[in-house]
């Protein structure tokens, strides 16, 4: 046989991407039986490990192995979906698409109008019904979905908590639909479980299992030998010293392979002296040149990322590298060695990988990295060369608190800090030996050695600190609405305040500043912010009927609790299943054991003691109902209600249990289970009627009666005289409030019916416990088996689904609630009402006060409740791109989908909802305009939202005085001049009229392909000349009309009567800092151009101009890849903010620095030192006191208050806890006194 030449032998080996299926030099590992073995028994599987480890290949191989046993797989590579860019829905339907790739369903499936059926849909929801719908019922075997690059989500925009939450709900839900046990998940990346998911409470990989992915063994690695043995004569030696190079790292082993056979002639002997030689000079030396794939690269810039910590890592890597080991302790440190390749756990130690990493990353590299971080690092490598002996090396004096003061807030080596514990010995020593006596020496002594021992502290305390901040800030956004979060966080804050406090005590050169610890008062301020928990009380909480106090029960100690609205308590009272009266006056308990109630007074004195259980009043009748057993279980029992007067005297016995009266107090309505049966009574006990069903319901009409039977689920309706109109399907019957509809529910089938008042059915509805309110446009129904709530329109059509189920779902005006139980352990959730979720919080069966002002949750685990604030968040503002009108109160927003616009008060409070775009108000602040550019029109409102009168054209555009405004025509190029009433003046050539100040002159622009026209005219309409170039800009002192012409990069400046006076490199001429300047820009080479007036060019810089300030020496420019310069008036770079989004106060004190990568927006001073953080991005100052932010949770826009710094932070965080520290006294924080 024909050996294949070297060329071909050496295309075997594959350095870089995925090995195809059938790769002759595929090597299996333990990893390939592990995951196949755990598919197979559909286990949730993930595998992550550092780069280049083999993972797509193996992904690869187990696809290959199960689509041969008609097992359908798919794989979703996430680095392919986009990162920054795109948003959640975006990603999402990415991620759709590729599934309907990967799984074949193009021929079968409309993905596009699959998609537009399902737009209403969150993004992971879209995923869910796709999978439920679509995945599960058209492919019949079992499926697999491998996504591999998982840790892409860490580079998104947006919280991906939701796609993990999803993965172990499918898992969950095997129970109850056996479809989903068909259906199997496979992560693959590089990150940590931890870096993946936020939020612990809902990871899946507790419910997973984590695939080891180990190097290239001798003992398995044949194909490598045959593969070598095609050109080598003796493979198996050449691939032993090969692995002892590379420890079995695939990518090493395969890149080794493919340079030996390029070397060798076929049947070549290669020694191991000449394997050696390769390796060092084709992959050790001169490495940077020669890295394939970038693969020693990546890893020096992962363990080398982040300034704060890489002073750490190189620290544990080098004492890996001295000693040969250390042992694994799994902190973040060893976890991002890990993650980057260089290092590896065997034997519960750590070791260097391989010969070629510890040859490449060798001690000179870290020295050198070292040194380029370190502003000490040729001190401290001589002081180390020395093996500590040479003192000279030492720092004294400044030197020493200046290097204390570069290592505040970062994570160092051990061998840093033992170098400054030396440095500070030695320093007390000299000073020791330099003072006059002994008493003054000992003085100074200890002063210098508390301020150097304080400098060491102070760097150990402020890095422990960002570590808790950053810890905090890890949380999923919307726990911040729990006290125990807030309570975490003033702690933090505090201790940071203290920290601070110190650091100025110290006499010293040292600063410690926000920018090196922000993480605590980062973390504080979303707490504060977004805090909604007011309280804790003991038992099972709701709110009474007057809402002034709060009644709970604990049912195993047989005790009712009152509380007042802040929690604290103010009696305790026998017996459970606590209520009260309509008005408030009277409380009862229950002591079911016994059959007795009690009735109390509103200061908990005992009035009465009564026969029956569950007791209740009506202010109609004045009356006191209880029955003989509404809450037992058994058969036992007689079903009896005993009538009271409000004496405790009885006044007569009914049959059934569970009364209630109508609305008039003359019908008592009671129910009996044993007999399924339902009685109406008259106001003296007279028995009425008798009606199959039990649980009546009346409408509110008064008209019908509704019964339910639970054995064969129907429901009847009769009339107000017994008959029975008809039967439906389904149990739980109620009657909508405007008496047009009627519910019920299959418990067994879960499903809702709908019917007309008739009787006739008009759909039907997933889930139970259909709501249906009067002039509600929504329909809630929840399903237990799916822990998902669904909301509906009155037409039956879905268009939400929501996290969590249980009874109480509900709604508000502003809010949608569902609660998730599972176990003991209880969540609810608030949702907006286009479904976007606000905030997580602890308890379930979410009960809302009437006035909806606050919420009860129930904690079963802990036994107590939690008390909500539901209006304390930050307000939020339909739409997007808002405009903050010139009074600094009042803001716009804009849906260019829906051509809507909307005006709030700085409060958040939506004042008005306009028709039209680009809104903005006339020039007396007294009216408002809007814009539909499809239509061509634009609206005038007066303050009030009543429209006043239309005209044609859109952008209004007003004289100083108001008496006028232009509108543009952009269809046919022109502009119309009107009266402030409406009235047409005049019609113009050319967009974008600009009226003069002198209310005499008015210009447009024309043109197009870069060759534009200004045209002057008189408000009559007159033309009065024309000039070179569009986009006309008048000086402030309306002496001078600039203009630019793209194609020629040249602005022109023209007196006012058009006489061109000289032009100006660059385009887009703007008149800045109160019209002493006027700036243009190249986009060819990116430059700004500042001029005078007279045309004289006082600087030029790279970038955009956005402000000027010349007083300040300053200029802004405009974000570029994402950086945001300052410079002077000469050029010269000041500093640099990373980020994309700049505002700057009214105040023009402060500048709103934003970036969407880590969506917080930052506030500096004008010199650029932080101020402050935020929580969101896009930031839009609103006058001096608050932010508009696009909201970190869900991209909502929201208003925030701008607070004084830490001192105030720590003040509303005290000042909010102040009932929790009343009823919770232990908690109480000193400083928060």
């Amino acid at each position: 046989m024909n050996q294949p030449s070297g060329a071909n032998a050496s295309a075997l080996f594959q350095t870089g991407g995925t090995l195809p299926i059938y790769a002759p030099t595929y090597v299996e590992r333990d990893a390939d039986a592990a995951l196949y073995a755990a598919i197979q028994a559909r286990e949730f599987c993930y595998v992550l490990n550092s780069r280049q480890m083999g993972k797509s290949s193996l992904r690869a191989r187990i696809m290959g192995r199960l689509q041969a046993e008609e097992v359908a797989c798919a794989a979703v590579d996430l680095s392919a979906l986009g990162g920054q860019q795109v948003n959640g829905k975006q990603w999402y339907g990415g991620v759709i698409r590729k599934l309907v790739s990967g799984f074949e369903l193009t021929q079968r499936f409309n993905l596009r109008s699959w998609l537009r059926d399902n737009a209403d849909l969150p993004p992971v929801q879209q995923l869910g019904e796709f999978i439920e719908s679509i995945l599960l019922t058209q492919i019949a075997q079992p499926i697999v979905i491998f996504i591999d690059e998982i840790d892409s989500v860490l580079s998104l925009n947006f919280s991906t908590d939701d796609l993990f939450t999803f993965i172990r709900a499918c898992y969950n839900q095997r129970v109850d639909d056996p479809a989903y046990g068909r259906l199997t998940f496979v992560l693959l990346g590089v990150a940590t479980p931890a870096d993946l998911v936020r939020d612990k409470s809902r990871t899946p990989f507790n419910v997973g299992r984590s695939i080891e992915l180990s190097g290239l063994t001798f003992d398995r690695a044949q194909p490598l030998i045959e593969s070598l043995g095609l050109t080598l004569a003796n493979p198996a030696e050449v691939l032993q010293t090969i692995l002892a190079w590379s420890q079995g790292q695939p990518f090493l082993t395969q890149r080794l392979c493919r340079l030996v056979v390029d070397q060798c002639a076929a049947g070549a002997m290669l020694s191991v002296e000449a394997i050696n030689q390769l390796v060092q000079s084709r992959v050790i030396e001169n490495w940077q040149t020669q890295d394939e794939q970038d693969h020693l690269r990546t890893i020096q810039d992962r363990v080398l990322q982040d300034e704060r910590k890489a002073g750490r890592r190189l620290g544990i890597y080098q004492q890996i590298l001295q000693q040969g080991a250390m042992p694994y302790d799994g902190s973040p440190e060893q976890m991002e060695l890990r993650l980057s390749g260089l290092i590896v756990a065997r034997g519960g130690e750590l070791e260097v990988y391989n010969q070629i990493y510890k040859s490449v990353f060798n001690a000179e590299w870290v020295n050198q990295s070292l040194t380029r971080l370190r502003p000490y690092s040729e001190a401290i490598l001589a002081w180390l060369d020395s093996e500590r002996q040479d003192d000279s090396r030492l720092l004294r004096g400044r030197a020493l608190i200046e290097a204390q003061g570069w290592a505040l807030g970062k994570s160092l080596s051990t061998q840093d800090y033992e170098f400054f514990a030396a440095s500070r010995e030695l320093d007390l020593q000299e000073i020791r030996e330099t003072l006059a006596t002994q008493q003054e020496a000992n003085q100074i002594l200890a002063e210098a050695n508390a301020q150097a021992t304080k400098l060491l502290t102070l760097s150990a305390r402020a890095s422990e600190l960002e570590r808790q901040g950053a810890a905090l800030l890890k949380y999923q956004p919307q726990r911040f609405s729990q006290i125990e979060v807030l309570l975490a966080a003033v702690k933090l804050g505090h201790e940071l305040k203290e920290l601070l406090k110190a650091n100025t005590k110290i006499q010293s050169p040292l600063t410690l500043g926000l920018d090196q610890i922000p993480g605590p008062e980062l973390a504080l301020r979303i707490a504060v912010n977004r805090i909604i928990e007011v309280n804790q009380v003991k038992g099972r909480a709701r709110f009474s009927s007057d809402e002034q106090r709060i009644l709970s029960q604990i049912s195993q100690e047989n005790l009712s609790l009152v509380y007042n609205p802040n929690g604290i308590e103010l009696f305790q009272l026998k017996g459970r299943y606590i209520t009260d009266s309509e008005d408030g006056a009277r409380i009862f308990t229950t002591v079911d054991t016994d059959n007795i109630s009690f009735v109390y007074n509103q200061s908990g004195q005992e009035l009465l003691q009564l026969k029956g259980c569950c007791p209740r009043e009506y202010n109609v009748q004045k009356r006191i109902f209880t029955d003989s057993g509404c809450y037992q279980i058994d058969d036992v029992y007689d079903e009896i209600t005993y009538v009271y007067d409000q004496t405790g005297k009885e006044l007569f016995q009914l049959k059934g249990n569970c009364p209630f009266i109508s609305d008039d107090g003359k019908i008592i309505y009671t129910s009996s289970n044993k007999d399924n049966l339902s009685f109406v009574y008259n106001n003296y006990g007279a028995e009425l009627l008798r009606l199959k069903g039990q649980n009546p319901k009346i409408s509110d009409d008064g008209q019908r009666i509704g019964t339910s039977s639970d054995q064969d689920e129907m429901s009847f309706v009769y009339d107000r005289n017994g008959m029975e109109l008809f039967q439906l399907k389904g149990n739980k019957v109620e009657f909508s409030t405007d008496c047009q509809r009627i519910r019920t529910c299959s418990s067994n089938r879960y499903l809702s019916f709908i019917y007309n008042w008739n009787g006739k059915e008009l759909f039907k509805l997933r889930g139970c416990c259909a709501y249906i309110r009067q002039n509600e446009p929504k329909i809630i129904t929840y399903l237990n088996t799916s822990k998902m709530s669904f909301v509906y329109d009155k037409s039956g059509q879905e268009i939400l689904q929501l996290k969590g189920h249980y009874e109480s779902t509900s709604y508000t005006k502003q809010n949608i609630f569902t609660s998730l139980l599972e176990g003991n352990n209880s969540l609810s959730f608030i949702f907006s009402q286009d479904g976007q979720e606000e905030f997580q919080i602890l308890g379930g069966a979410p009960h809302v006060s009437e006035d909806e002002k606050y919420m009860v949750t129930y904690s079963y685990d802990e036994k107590i409740s939690h008390i909500y604030d539901l209006i304390a968040q930050p307000p939020k503002l339909k739409g997007e791109q808002p405009i903050v009108i010139s009074d600094k109160h009042h803001i716009f927003t804009q849906i260019k989908s829906l051509d809507l616009s909307y005006m709030y008060d700085k409060k958040g409070n939506e004042l008005l909802q306009l028709p039209g775009n680009f809104p903005g108000m006339s020039a007396d602040k007294q009216g408002i305009f809007t814009s539909s550019v499809n239509l061509n029109l634009s609206y005038f409102y007066d303050q009030n939202g009543k429209k006043i009168f239309q005209v044609e054209g859109v952008f209004p555009e007003f004289s100083n005085n108001g008496q006028y405004f232009a509108t543009s025509f952009l269809r046919d190029d022109s502009s119309s001049v009107y009266s402030s009433r409406g009235d047409r003046k005049c019609h113009l050539k050319g967009i974008f009229p600009t009226i003069g100040s002198d209310e005499k002159r008015i210009f447009t622009m024309s043109g197009k392909h870069n060759k534009y026209l200004t045209y002057a005219y008189s408000l009559n309409g007159e033309e009065l000349f024309k000039l070179k170039g569009g986009s006309p800009n008048i000086s402030t002192d309306e002496e001078r009309i600039f203009t630019s012409m793209g194609g020629d990069n040249l602005s022109y400046a023209y007196d006012m009567n058009g006489k061109i006076l000289f032009e100006l490199k660059g385009i887009s001429p703007s008149i800045r800092h109160d019209g002493k300047f006027v700036t243009t820009h190249s986009y060819k080479d990116n430059l700004s151009y500042v001029y005078n007036l007279n045309g004289a060019l006082l600087c030029q810089v790279r970038g955009s101009i956005y402000r000027i300030y010349a007083e300040l020496q300053r200029i802004f420019l405009r974000p570029d890849k994402k950086v945001i310069r300052v410079c002077d008036l000469s050029g010269k770079e000041f500093f640099y903010f990373k980020g994309d989004t700049i505002d700057i106060s009214t105040d023009e004190n402060r500048i709103a620095i934003s970036s969407g990568d880590d969506r917080v927006s930052r506030i500096y001073s004008l010199n650029g030192d932080l101020i402050a953080e935020y929580p969101g991005y896009e930031a839009t100052f609103l006058g001096q006191s608050h932010l508009i932010l696009r909201s970190s949770i869900n991209d909502v826009l929201e208003i925030w208050p701008i607070d004084d710094g830490l001192d105030d932070l720590l003040q509303k965080g005290c000042y909010w806890l102040r009932h929790y520290f009343a009823s919770h006294p232990e908690e109480r924080l000193e400083y928060c006194s």
